[in-house]
């Protein structure tokens, strides 16, 4: 296997058609250093084929049976040779440009995790909720200079390889995404790794933005089974994870968590823009309500 300063990695549950867009952003890269791109599929409806996009440096690994976000994106690293992993996102957009602005970036900070900040591409299209799911710059505040632990996420991020073996890669037990990515950072925290940055330089557009019905699926089955696995495993992180726990007792005894979070949900519904905290508070309160509902 050759040996590349850059490995892209994708991890994918999907349609051809989905793989061929973003095959198409990939193949309009340029950059004088060297990269190879690895795609997962992760036991999709339909195989998934690299189709007519063909490079010596392209390559398609295929699960036979579904194993998850965390084993697939094991498999791309384990099968990649490069200094720097950068595990990417079939639903975002990269420039042509990418490599060599990644490539800067990597020569000129010092940083064991960096994530790419995340907007969409035309707003006017999307109810004011679908703003704010899709414009993750700006949910993100970092502490000081570095990420914290909960809003370090890999949806488009770049690590080392050595830190990523290091780690022994993502835990596969862990099936959902906030578990197996908060359960990978907190492991690098705790070994030392903890500079975490963005890549306030490259910022990347998502092409799809979830509507409310399947972003409140995901959240509350990270609620359901994501969460409680986490914390199964990382007693500690629960007072930063579910913070004022007699607080939220008292409240959800008098039924105040459900209601509150029914009433912000028709607000939501009526398409009103809200503040990012308020935002915040409702996703909060879908996520906790369903851990106590498990």
């Amino acid at each position: 296997m050759a040996v590349v300063d850059i490995s892209l990695i994708l991890p994918i549950n999907g349609t051809q058609a989905e793989l061929e867009v973003f095959l198409a952003d990939i193949n309009g890269f340029a950059g004088e250093i060297s990269w190879e791109l690895i795609v997962i599929d992760d036991a999709s409806n339909e195989k998934l084929s690299l189709g007519n996009w063909q490079h010596d440096n392209w390559r398609i690994i295929h699960h036979e049976e579904q194993r998850g976000a965390a084993a697939a994106r094991n498999t791309g690293a384990e099968d990649s040779s490069g200094d720097h992993l950068v595990f990417m996102s079939s639903f975002l957009s990269y420039p042509s440009d990418y490599i060599d602005s990644l490539n800067k970036f990597i020569s000129d900070r010092e940083f064991d995790f960096a994530q790419h900040p995340i907007t969409t591409f035309d707003e006017k299209s999307l109810d004011p909720f679908q703003r704010f799911i899709g414009n993750q710059h700006t949910r993100v505040k970092a502490k000081g200079e570095f990420l914290p632990i909960k809003q370090s996420l890999f949806t488009a991020a770049v690590i080392k390889r050595e830190t990523f073996e290091l780690i022994k890669g993502f835990d596969p037990e862990m099936k959902h995404y906030g578990g197996h990515e908060m359960d990978f950072i907190f492991r690098m925290d705790k070994a030392g790794f903890n500079r975490r940055l963005e890549i306030k330089e490259i910022i990347l557009k998502r092409r799809q933005i979830p509507d409310k019905l399947q972003t409140l699926k995901r959240l509350r089955e990270y609620g359901r089974t994501g969460l409680p696995n986490l914390l199964q495993k990382h007693p500690e992180l629960k007072g930063d994870i579910l913070p004022q726990e007699w607080l939220w007792r008292i409240l959800a005894i008098l039924g105040l968590t459900r209601a509150i979070e029914r009433c912000l949900s028709k607000t939501i519904d009526k398409n009103r823009k809200l503040s990012h905290s308020i935002y915040r508070l409702y996703l909060h309160l879908v996520v906790r309500n369903a851990w106590d509902a498990r």
